[in-house]
């Protein structure tokens, strides 16, 4: 997606806004931003500040142009005993660091229900 008509830049980000306090109010905790470089530097960066970001970057780089919480690698990883393509994702800190997030059972059985298994690389430490 890419906006580049200022008025609807604007409209855009604040109906994002409300979506956000929204979710952030139920859950008690930012919502996660999904995005990818390109619609982050765009409408996220400067609008968001506080929320995580997981980050989809494909691109051969040593690492996205963001501070990020996650970031998505690839869309076409392998685990032994699953048919098919996995996401392969790597977040940000060690495996205990990941144990403490909230609600990170429900998103991954979100992303699992909805058929985009994932794995996870964590830095060493």
């Amino acid at each position: 997606l890419k906006v580049e008509n200022p008025s609807i830049k604007k409209d855009f980000v604040r109906k994002l806004k409300i979506l956000s306090g929204e979710l952030e109010k139920h859950y008690g905790q930012k919502p996660i931003f999904y995005t990818t470089p390109q619609f982050y530097a765009s409408l996220i960066k400067n609008n968001f500040p506080d929320n995580p970001i997981w980050i989809q970057d494909l691109r051969p780089v040593k690492s996205p142009n963001c501070e990020w919480m996650f970031w998505q690698i690839s869309l076409r990883g392998q685990i032994k005993g699953i048919i098919g393509a996995v996401d392969i994702d790597k977040f940000n800190g060690r495996k205990e660091d990941f144990a403490l997030l909230p609600l990170v059972g429900n998103a991954l059985q979100l992303r699992l229900l909805f058929g985009l298994c994932l794995r996870l690389i964590f830095k060493k430490g």
